[in-house]
């Protein structure tokens, strides 16, 4: 996995590149962690994820419920399939508003 971090006026926006997998969640976990105590709002662009597995979901929703100004942009083929037979996709928020994974406010196919 790789990443980078760009930081905007409308907040930083976290680019992941590559295999987002359980053999670099610790990684990640450094990398959200990190951004989410440095910026007001984190929007995450999955776009250029070529493998995922269930470990990047859980991340991103613990990122979530720690700061719901954590938004996703896009989300590439391989991420989209993984999302939906994965059983993420919500037809309501997890959290009491919006759910990353909703259909009608995030990114989910």
């Amino acid at each position: 996995m790789d990443s980078r971090v760009e930081h905007t006026q409308d907040g930083t926006v976290l680019t992941l590149y590559g295999d987002v997998t359980i053999e670099n969640a610790v990684e990640l976990r450094k990398v959200l962690a990190g951004e989410l105590a440095a910026a007001a709002g984190l929007t995450v662009n999955l776009a250029y994820v070529t493998r995922c597995d269930l470990s990047l979901f859980q991340l991103l929703c613990a990122a979530h419920r720690t700061s719901a100004a954590v938004r996703l942009s896009e989300v590439s083929p391989a991420v989209g399939e993984v999302v939906a037979s994965s059983g993420f996709i919500r037809g309501s928020g997890c959290t009491g508003g919006p759910c990353l994974w909703q259909r009608t406010e995030g990114v989910a196919p």
